[in-house]
């Protein structure tokens, strides 16, 4: 089955575990999730199944929202609460977080974790933290579009962040601990939404039913930021999904037709394909060559 569903991860699985009972259920391999969540954090996670994982990066790109508890005055060599203590600092002022806070808003260079997915000379990076080698990563461009602090019970404060891919929340806590003069660590991570999804939508691994909490091809357009959904006529289905040329001659009522992303369906309802639209002819993004999907 070809679909996105929406998972709520519980505490102490892997994002792959998480996906086990899914994978039952479909009775296939094919299905993959858009962002990892640490073992200790909870929330959303964005499924693909089927020939939808290949609409992967569209998701992926898409901005975050957590809730965290930021703990001051410890810190680990994971950046969370499950690593082993290599620090301690002061428990600093409210006002010195807010402060801090703040400085982090908009566009900054972030250091990712050492203890992260990301691959150094083709290892992951995790690995080698493990195994005594930490990796020397290079800082990143990420948007942190706003961090809230919610409640302040020291040394713990709650704190709401709302970011772009590739933000890390353990990176951030370290970056803001470091600018109020002390250390930190994440002890609580939620994740409550990633784009126009939301974790109060989601289902939990074990509720998880195939004929309820698959979403189709619908719902997922509305979700990507710019793209617009359109209709082609049956007899060009099969040159869209044989990735052939199709202008806006062969979509259904293509009056206001203009340049940018849209997301081709078949007269059925089934999602055929995302495409960019240059002013003449759709040059593709991801063909989903598979025919009967839900609508959604």
């Amino acid at each position: 089955m070809n679909g996105l569903i929406l998972l709520d991860k519980p505490e102490g699985v892997t994002s792959f575990a998480a996906l086990g009972r899914v994978k039952r259920v479909l009775k296939t391999r094919k299905v993959g999730h858009t962002g990892t969540l640490d073992p200790f954090a909870t929330g959303l996670l964005v499924v693909l199944a089927g020939t939808f994982t290949r609409l992967a990066d569209h998701i992926t790109a898409l901005d975050k929202r957590y809730e965290a508890r930021f703990r001051f005055g410890v810190t680990t060599d994971t950046l969370d609460r499950d690593g082993s203590v290599t620090g301690e600092g002061p428990i600093p002022d409210r006002s010195d977080v807010e402060r801090a806070m703040t400085g982090l808003v908009g566009p900054i260079d972030q250091i990712p974790p050492a203890y992260s997915a990301i691959r150094v000379n083709g290892e992951r990076a995790h690995r080698l933290a493990r195994e005594g080698r930490p990796p020397v990563l290079a800082s990143r461009s990420v948007t942190i579009h706003s961090c809230t602090l919610r409640e302040w019970e020291p040394p713990d404060a709650v704190v709401e962040v709302h970011c772009s891919k590739g933000a890390y929340i353990r990176s951030l806590v370290r970056d803001v601990a470091a600018a109020a003069g002390t250390v930190g660590l994440v002890q609580e991570l939620r994740r409550t939404s990633v784009g126009a999804f939301s974790v109060e939508d989601a289902v939990s691994t074990e509720a998880f039913d195939a004929e309820r909490h698959i979403v189709g091809g619908k719902a997922v357009m509305a979700a990507i930021d710019g793209a617009r959904s359109i209709t082609v006529h049956e007899a060009a289905v099969l040159r869209v999904l044989n990735g052939g040329r199709v202008t806006a001659a062969d979509v259904v009522g293509d009056g206001d037709m203009t340049q940018g992303m849209y997301g081709l369906f078949a007269e059925t309802g089934s999602l055929l394909a995302l495409a960019e639209f240059d002013g003449d002819r759709f040059r593709w993004s991801c063909v989903l060559e598979q025919r009967g999907q839900s609508a959604g």
